[in-house]
């Protein structure tokens, strides 16, 4: 209990008048003389009996002592004063109400500041007044310096405090001043400049209500330099031409707490330092900022290490269509201690630039009741956004629990080592041409990423990397991708390679084309993955489970494919990969064969492909059933060489072709180029190589050598080959 709540609670007060003005609750007292020991003076401008007609004569007179209370009566309802109204001593400074009107207390010298408070000028309090008149740059409605202590604080309370250069001004060096229940407005620059340190704002308006809070202030709502330990609570900041909150210059450990700010000028809140924590309880919002619309926007701005945002909804309403209109960006100085955006929700800004949140130096998003929907790009992190985490602890995935929904790009990462984990991305309706669940965007340098137990769903690319040449090592491990549009995992090496990723653990089906496309891919390993129904069922083309243009060294292992038109295709001079330990499966009754009678008609009816000068490959221990075709190999030999494949068993297990409905294994010409390869035992001269329909198991097959195998002209013709053995 600080001193004024010790000493109102002496009071035997007569409540004489209980006045709504706006939110706020303006009680008049009439002291006794069993308040305390010291005095109560009155000040009335027009009637009697009274002690002084101004309050500046009160301030002066010498017995006027510290403690004692000046009670100023409504009198004339103004009172114009020889400012400043100095106070350097403990007083109590209560303006009483006629009816619904405060006093008003307006200055004669606009130069100066109307109140000072310096000193030894606390405990104290102002109460129950207008407070106007102090114009000239800089100066104050009411200025303080004194370094307050806990529990003898300077406070203004119930105040409305108009019409002044700056509201209130706490200046630096100043401690434990208390902003309560006023509503400030209609001044030329900040409503409140805060400096000093362990100051409270409380209760300065209401939600979403007019005529109450800190508003249409010609500055920033509230400006803090260099302040710190100080709170702002349960307020309402709008409609300000700058900022509606403004914390910059080492503002450190500051709390901002269940503050409504919206339709502000430019952000609704700037925040610069360490250590500070923007909270909204879940019941506020950051809304509507950035009036003036120009340049690049935001609704909030945190620049410094080891603040937090938590549990606000922000948002423009309607949705912004503003190229560079922004959410929240943060910007961190030190990795060691990230910024943390938990719980927020976050949305309404679909710009063709436009992003809900940006982390901008290594910032975390967690929580899970993140939801950033509907905006162009959710959540990008930048170029200098090393070591970011994105982490909602979202494992249920149930529905209505998506965190990252309806957006165009739900996480972009252009950043080092991102963390994106156990986070639930979600369209709503249809699956829309472009939309992508994660991009990981490698075109301004390298990346390493790491996107783990994520559920992504009815996106048209569930996940896309591009220009991975500049991928330095990426995990995609334990995701759920389903029910793609066009590609579950997209990958785009731009002709010179991806760089060492490795796709693990992950559930990939539904997608309209392909489970996992690589363009240009170099070295990455995709193991213990499971592929389902990633085809269409219209005509022409299907599909595939895996696809692979141009890309080298791609492992495959311990990965089920189940119901595809093509399991898996390397196409377009793919080399040296490998397919080990894989299951291939067509679930339905007769095979996926059965849509078409010969090769082509439905494209890529087969199991594993290689096609288009994709040579030296190998198949180990691939399980393969009921499909059209076992293994296809057209147009791939290159020299002298083993050519396009090399289809081992081992000495404990067989690789398996059964029920393929038309051929389990077959190559042909295309173009200039005939097919080649082996099929042996690995490492054993025992051939364990079980292909049902063919005889010889340990031979060098060409493109003249296989029966019942076709090769289509540059014409568009047929031919047929009889099968002879080579040895």
């Amino acid at each position: 209990m600080n001193v004024l709540e010790k000493k109102l609670k002496k009071v035997k007060p007569l409540v004489v008048g209980l006045l709504m003005l706006g939110s706020m609750m303006v009680f008049t007292y009439v002291f006794t003389e069993e308040v305390r020991a010291a005095t109560t003076w009155i000040v009335d401008n027009q009637n009697t009996p009274r002690d002084f007609t101004t309050i500046r004569a009160a301030l002066l007179d010498g017995r006027v002592s510290a403690g004692d209370t000046i009670q100023v009566n409504y009198g004339s309802g103004t009172y114009s004063e020889n400012n400043p109204l100095t106070i350097s001593k403990s007083l109590y400074i209560i303006g009483m109400l006629s009816g619904s009107a405060l006093p008003t207390v307006t200055a004669q010298n606009s130069n100066m500041d109307l109140f000072r408070i310096i000193g030894s000028g606390y405990p104290s309090v102002i109460e129950q007044f207008t407070i106007t008149g102090s114009t000239a740059t800089g100066k104050a409605g009411v200025y303080s310096s004194v370094a307050a202590t806990s529990g003898n604080e300077a406070a203004i309370n119930y105040c409305v405090i108009t019409g002044n250069n700056i509201g209130v001004l706490l200046a630096s060096g100043s401690s434990y001043n208390i902003i309560e229940s006023c509503t400030i407005t209609d001044n030329a620059d900040d409503g409140i400049n805060l400096q000093g340190s362990h100051h409270t704002i409380d209760d300065c308006g209401s939600t979403f209500q007019t005529s109450t809070g800190i508003y249409q202030n010609g500055g920033n709502g509230v400006y803090g330099y260099g302040v710190t330990y100080s709170i702002i609570t349960d307020s309402s900041i709008w409609d300000n031409d700058e900022n509606g909150i403004n914390i910059v210059y080492s503002s450190n450990y500051n709390s901002i707490e269940e503050v409504e700010v919206w339709e502000n000028g430019e952000r609704g809140i700037l925040l610069s330092g360490n250590g500070n924590e923007i909270d909204g309880l879940g019941s506020r919002n950051i809304k509507d900022n950035n009036v003036g619309g120009s340049g690049t926007l935001y609704d909030v701005s945190i620049n410094g290490n080891d603040n937090t945002l938590i549990d606000y909804e922000i948002y423009q309403d309607p949705p912004v269509t503003g190229d560079e209109w922004n959410g929240v960006f943060t910007a961190n100085t030190n990795y060691q201690y990230p910024n943390i955006i938990q719980d927020c929700q976050v949305h309404g800004y679909e710009g063709e630039d436009a992003i809900g949140i940006i982390l901008g130096g290594g910032d975390d998003i967690k929580g899970i009741d993140t939801e950033v929907y509907e905006c162009n790009i959710g959540v990008k992190a930048g170029s200098a956004s090393y070591n970011s985490e994105i982490d909602c602890d979202n494992t249920a995935y149930t529905s209505g629990s998506e965190n990252f929904y309806n957006n165009v790009i739900g996480v972009m990462v252009n950043c080092e080592n991102c963390v994106i984990k156990e986070s639930y991305f979600y369209i709503t309706g249809s699956s829309v041409s472009g939309v992508t669940g994660i991009l990981i965007d490698n075109t301004y340098g390298k990346i390493y990423a790491d996107i783990d137990d994520c559920k992504i769903q009815k996106m048209w690319t569930g996940i896309e990397i591009i220009d991975s040449n500049n991928n330095d090592h990426s995990f995609i491990d334990g995701c759920n991708i389903s029910t793609s549009g066009y590609y579950g995992i997209y990958i785009d090496g731009s002709n010179n390679g991806a760089g060492y990723d490795d796709i693990t653990d992950c559930e990939i089906y539904g997608s309209t084309y392909y489970g996992i496309y690589l363009y240009s891919g170099y070295d990455i390993d995709i193991t213990y993955c499971e592929f389902e129904y990633n085809h269409f069922t219209g005509t022409g083309f299907k599909g595939c489970g895996f696809y692979a243009e141009g890309s080298s060294y791609i492992d495959i292992e311990y990965c089920d494919f189940i119901n595809h038109y093509c399991a898996i295709w390397f196409d377009d001079h793919s080399c040296y990969n490998n397919i080990k330990y894989c299951y291939i499966d067509d679930y339905s009754t007769s095979g996926i064969g059965e849509y078409g009678d010969w090769w082509g008609t439905h494209n890529r009816e087969v199991g594993i492909l290689f096609s288009d000068l994709s040579n030296t490959n190998l198949v180990q221990e691939v399980d393969i059933y009921k499909v059209g075709y076992g293994i296809g190999i057209e147009g791939c030999y290159e020299g002298d060489t083993d050519g396009a494949i090399q289809i081992y068993g081992d000495t404990s297990s067989d690789s398996i072709m059964n029920n393929i409905k038309y051929y389990p294994l077959y190559a042909t010409k295309y173009g200039d180029y005939s097919s080649s390869g082996r099929i042996r035992d690995y490492n054993s001269n025992i051939a364990k190589v079980f292909l049902l329909g063919l005889d010889d198991l340990d031979t060098i097959f060409t493109f003249d050598s296989l029966s019942q195998t076709w090769d289509v002209d540059e014409d568009g013709g047929s031919k047929y080959y009889n099968w002879t053995a080579e040895v």
